[in-house]
């Protein structure tokens, strides 16, 4: 029998680091192969990194503020990785990918397709005006995927007594 294929999808974020809590709880004694991806894209850096005043035309590509920028969004990709697999503790195959693109969903949605994945398992985060509900990246994927989506909150929506599940964070050294 081969083993499912579960497509996380991580930014480290406390949604995202939930739901890898709960594929681990839940699903780790089906035997994935759970299958970790971040994505690096100018959505996941210019939050963080305006560039502003910057005319985008061909040297923008060419720039050093990109190049930084870029370095600095494959440097938080890679600590999301690293977050998320400290809270895959029962999960005996794991592999890691780090994917580009200027739509998050978009590249994960590509991804769960290119390795016949049975489920993709997203952390919500909220930032969007569905915000409350589902964020835009976990909506998209929602709506466009033809495949099971698990969403995973990083608190219970209806009990605002109950604290956000505990995580594991790891220091750099």
């Amino acid at each position: 029998m081969q083993r499912p294929i579960i497509v996380l999808a991580t930014d480290g974020s406390p949604g995202a680091l939930a739901a890898a809590a709960w594929v681990d709880q839940h699903l780790a004694s089906q035997h994935p192969l759970v299958r970790i991806v971040s994505v690096i894209g100018v959505s996941s850096f210019d939050a963080e990194y305006p560039l502003h005043g910057l005319v985008i035309d061909g040297t923008w590509l060419e720039s050093e503020t990109l190049r930084e920028a870029w370095r600095r969004a494959e440097n938080r990709a890679e600590d999301a990785i690293q977050r998320t697999l400290g809270q895959l503790r029962h999960c005996e195959a794991v592999e890691t990918a780090r994917l580009e693109g200027a739509s998050p969903a978009k590249a994960i949605l590509d991804d769960a397709k290119r390795h016949h994945a049975d489920m993709i398992v997203v952390g919500r985060r909220g930032h969007s005006r569905l915000g409350t509900l589902l964020g835009s990246v976990s909506f998209a994927i929602v709506h466009a995927s033809p495949i099971p989506v698990t969403v995973v909150a990083s608190y219970p929506l209806w009990d605002s007594s109950v604290e956000p599940p505990q995580t594991v964070s790891h220091e750099k050294g």
